[in-house]
C-alpha cells in the first residue's frame, strides 16, 4: 500500500480458513459460471417440472426429452435412479453423456466418426476423481461436466 507521503507500506496478516457444511446436500461448483447446483433436494416431481417449464417434452410418465439441432437430452426415473442422458449431434464425434443424479456419477462415452469407442469411463462428481477409465485417456470430463452444466444443469441450480 502507499501511504500519502508515497511510501510502499507492507502489511502482513494471518489468513484462517473454515471448513463449512451444508446439510448433506450434494453440490457441484462449475468454474465458469460460478454457481453451485442442487440435486438430491428436488423431487422427481419438482426436477420433471423443472423440466417441463424449460422446453422438455413428457415422452412417458418417466421420461421427458429436448431435442435441439445439436443434442438431445432424456431425463428418466426407474425406480430410484435419476438419470440425464446427453447425446450430441451434428459433429464429427459422437458424445454420449449420462448422468446418474442420486450418486453423481457421470458416464462418459465417445465415439469417432466410424462409430467406434474412443472414450469410456465414469467420473464422480462428489469426488472430482475417475473412477473408472475403459477406454481411451479419460480426461476430458470438465467439458463433459459443463456441456451437461450449460445445456440442463443450470436448470436446477440453488
Amino acid at each position: 500500500i502507499i501511504d500519502s507521503q508515497n511510501e510502499v507500506q507492507k502489511y502482513e496478516s494471518k489468513l484462517v480458513f473454515t471448513l463449512d457444511f451444508s446439510n448433506n446436500k450434494i453440490f457441484h461448483k462449475d468454474d465458469n459460471e460460478d454457481l453451485e447446483y442442487e440435486y438430491d433436494n428436488l423431487s422427481n416431481e419438482e426436477i420433471k417440472k423443472i423440466f417441463l417449464n424449460n422446453g422438455f417434452e413428457e415422452i412417458t410418465n418417466n421420461t421427458l426429452m429436448k431435442e435441439t439441432n445439436n443434442y438431445k437430452i432424456i431425463y428418466n426415473v426407474k425406480g430410484n435412479v435419476n438419470k440425464i442422458s446427453y447425446t450430441s449431434k451434428n459433429s464429427p464425434l459422437k458424445y454420449q453423456y449420462s448422468f446418474n443424479l442420486n450418486v453423481s456419477i457421470l458416464e462418459v462415452h465417445i465415439y469417432d466418426k466410424n462409430n467406434l469407442e474412443i472414450e469410456n469411463y465414469e467420473y464422480d462428481a462428489k469426488t472430482e476423481k475417475i473412477t473408472k477409465c475403459i477406454t481411451g485417456s479419460c480426461n476430458n470430463y470438465e467439458e463433459a461436466m459443463a456441456t451437461l452444466n450449460k445445456n440442463v444443469l443450470n436448470l436446477l441450480k440453488k
